[in-house]
């Protein structure tokens, strides 16, 4: 397994997240800046202000997303645990209705197993 060409690969997947991020950060410094000026303003402008406010949260938030996508995609170098590609995958087909009867089931094998711990005291005596 080549390391350096895995994180070459990576690196090269994941630049197109962070420069999506970076764009969004330059925007969104943009709105933070137009927050800034609004309430220095003599008159503020209320919904303005609400307006910039949001669209500057946003802008951080969507620039978080993609600086985590990139993240991810140049963490996963370093996931080096063995997985068999020819693993069959098992999914749970049981419906909601299904797993909830196993749990009462469960429940009351456990209600009778503290019931007979707290009889086996008892019974001994």
């Amino acid at each position: 397994m080549d390391i350096a060409e895995r994180k070459r690969k990576a690196a090269q997947e994941s630049e197109p997240f962070k420069c999506q991020a970076k764009a969004k950060e330059q925007e969104a410094q943009q709105w933070k800046d137009r927050v800034a000026a609004l309430k220095k303003a003599r008159e503020q402008d209320g919904p303005a202000l609400a307006e910039a406010q949001t669209r500057a949260g946003e802008l951080v938030r969507e620039a978080r997303e993609f600086r985590s996508r990139a993240e991810a995609i140049e963490n996963a170098v370093y996931d080096l645990k063995a997985v068999s590609p020819h693993a069959r995958r098992e999914d749970d087909t049981r419906t909601p209705e299904e797993l909830l009867d196993l749990t009462e089931a469960k429940g009351r094998e456990v209600a009778e197993a503290l019931a007979a711990l707290r009889r086996a005291p008892r019974d001994q005596g």
